[in-house]
């Protein structure tokens, strides 16, 4: 009788190799830093914001999401948040009514801990000030626990 092709030595040590390379690869890819950011949910997006940009500053460990909306918005920014952040596993932390970079009236403050990240991650909405008729929101995600200390509203 003849030997089946799938019962050849040869064929468990090339399937071996071929389920090793793979395997390598996907450690190897999900270690290197946009591969992660590529996959992960971002945060909603508020109804009616204008000029959407994504970016990753110079770290690895943060992308920033930043839109304008209409100057009266604010409130409503900070509604939209408290409300769809809660939903994806956010905890509110606090809020900076004097945030360092002066370009931003107000930052709320929010973290959460994943099962791929123990030790947490931030996520601020730092609202801009009124400049030319519309306001600029950060929606800045970071991969690092929180590390400031703000005042609570």
């Amino acid at each position: 009788m003849k030997q089946m092709w799938f019962c050849k030595p040869w064929i468990g040590v090339v399937s071996l190799v071929c389920l090793s390379a793979i395997g390598l690869g996907i450690i190897v890819l999900s270690n290197e830093s946009l591969w992660r950011w590529r996959f992960r949910m971002q945060p909603p997006i508020l109804a009616g914001a204008t000029s959407l940009k994504v970016f990753q500053p110079s770290t690895e460990v943060e992308r920033i999401i930043q839109f304008d909306i209409d100057p009266g918005a604010a409130d409503r920014v900070q509604q939209f948040y408290q409300t769809e952040l809660i939903k994806n596993g956010w905890r509110y932390r606090c809020t900076e009514d004097k945030p360092l970079d002066t370009r931003f009236a107000l930052s709320d403050v929010y973290e959460r801990s994943t099962t791929q990240n123990p030790k947490g991650e931030t996520l601020e909405i730092k609202i801009g000030k009124h400049l030319a008729g519309k306001r600029v929101i950060w929606v800045h995600e970071k991969l690092i626990p929180p590390y400031k200390a703000c005042t609570t509203r």
